[in-house]
């Protein structure tokens, strides 16, 4: 990925697009184990607390079908499975975003294969020593999320989270 934003914005639509085009075909097949997907989960969740906002919600998207595919690979729909995004829209959009990269370890973290976890862990800590992404404190969290640590390094209240069942809960 680039640093320059609008490069890493066509990067990343076009990840997403692709995805979203593969995860369509009849023909796609869901049963290989991809042990690569850990690595493109990563990627795309290097960004998802990215300033620019099209790029950040490019990068959730892209993780939100990566995250669907892998949910059938276990034969689990996305009703089924935990919510992916934290909804709490009464924090500041940089900490939202810090919370929603730390959902992805923790949820994608639960289905991975050991080779899709291994895959993952080496994208995050090539991250946090990458000059050029500057993206060294998502690297970190993504690695802390992955092993169950992330509220360690967060703080336990930043993480507290507000999940789209739980907001209907609270409003019923």
């Amino acid at each position: 990925m680039s640093r320059v934003s609008q490069e890493r914005a066509r990067a990343i639509r076009s990840s997403t697009a692709l995805l979203r085009y593969a995860v369509t075909l009849p023909e796609f097949d869901i049963s290989a184990e991809f042990p690569r997907m850990g690595h493109h989960v990563a990627q795309l969740a290097l960004f998802v607390s990215d300033p620019d906002k099209d790029i950040s919600r490019q990068a959730r998207e892209g993780t939100y079908q990566l995250y669907q595919l892998l949910l059938q690979q276990r034969g689990l729909t996305i009703h089924e499975a935990e919510d992916l995004w934290c909804h709490d829209w009464h924090q500041d959009s940089r900490l939202l975003g810090y919370k929603n990269t730390a959902r992805v370890g923790e949820v994608f973290g639960k289905f991975f294969s050991e080779g899709q976890r291994k895959y993952f862990l080496q994208t995050a800590m090539l991250a946090i020593n990458d000059p050029l992404l500057h993206v060294r404190q998502a690297g970190l969290l993504l690695t802390y999320s992955i092993l169950g640590e992330a509220q360690k390094w967060m703080g336990d209240k930043a993480l507290g989270c507000v999940t789209a069942s739980q907001m209907g809960a609270v409003r019923s």
